[in-house]
């Protein structure tokens, strides 16, 4: 089975998503560690809470030490796949070589408009006519790596920033599961990268509101 290592700063919310559908899809579970940057993230009562090892990334002597660290904890599980959701550090070339096509991240906005931080505000404020999320693999750009798949909605329909955010994190949160399961199912099979998702099963899980981006 694929052994996914997730990684996450903030508030963690996709990650708590990610976690407790694997452990719903999967009995044997097929995320094996977390790793953050920073110690107040919702990630480590997370991963506690599903019996998972969590690991703190100290940057405080570069990034080089600290992808030492990283590269160190990913061998000592055997990881075949890197799970970013809301991770805010921005990886090495080297890093991403070693696990080229192998790293997924998840971004609030319809790439490329708005890479970076505060995707959400800047695109709300945009006036769009629709918005949306982007999953992509991630290469040694700041989300700039080939995109997945995209989902949207009517910007019209979310007139406060309030709304528009809340349709925005129950995007993240029913297509990003999915996207990894697909994706660690083609991993177990020997088919990724190269495999395409299933259209019809991302269709049947994302909210009445969204469709998917051709």
């Amino acid at each position: 089975m694929a052994r996914i290592a997730l990684f996450a700063s903030g508030t963690a919310t996709n990650a708590r998503r990610l976690l407790e559908d694997d452990i719903r899809r999967n009995p044997t579970g097929r995320i094996v560690c977390t790793l953050s940057d920073r110690t107040t993230s919702g990630v480590h009562a997370a991963a506690a809470a599903a019996g998972i090892p969590g690991h703190r990334i100290s940057y405080g002597n570069g990034r080089d030490q600290a992808e030492a660290d990283i590269t160190n904890i990913l061998a000592g599980y055997r990881v075949d796949l890197l799970v970013l959701a809301g991770y805010m550090r921005i990886l090495s070339a080297d890093l991403v070589q070693s696990y080229e096509s192998r790293i997924l991240n998840i971004h609030p906005s319809l790439l490329p408009d708005f890479p970076g931080m505060h995707a959400i505000d800047r695109s709300f404020e945009a006036g769009t006519t629709r918005a949306g999320i982007t999953i992509h693999l991630v290469d040694a750009g700041v989300d700039t790596g080939p995109i997945l798949v995209q989902a949207s909605f009517a910007s019209a329909e979310t007139p406060t920033l309030e709304d528009f955010e809340k349709r925005i994190h129950s995007l993240e949160h029913s297509l990003y599961p999915e996207v990894v399961e697909q994706v660690g199912d083609y991993v177990d099979n020997g088919a990724w990268p190269g495999a395409r998702l299933n259209i019809d099963r991302l269709r049947s899980v994302i909210p009445d509101y969204a469709r998917l981006e051709d």
